[in-house]
């Protein structure tokens, strides 16, 4: 069985939390527009999503550099 979550484009922080089985998942959907935030919330990381509108080409460029800090401040 899968369970999908539809999320809005978020304006500043959205928080969800998803059961699945007896797991827990608390999910923090942080905007582009607060990447400045962005580094607040790696601690305790065990994952990271990170979604990419591929339609937006004229902005890929911006995602190649934003995964390439997140790359080096992160550590699993």
């Amino acid at each position: 069985m899968y369970y999908f979550l539809l999320l809005f484009n978020a304006l500043g922080l959205n928080v969800e939390t998803i059961t699945y089985k007896s797991n827990q998942f608390l999910l923090f959907d942080v905007g582009g527009k607060v990447r400045s935030l962005w580094t607040h919330y790696y601690d305790s990381l065990d994952a990271l999503i990170f979604v990419v509108d591929g339609t937006d080409k004229e902005r890929l460029y911006i995602v190649k550099e934003e995964l390439a800090k997140i790359n080096k401040d992160v550590e699993f």
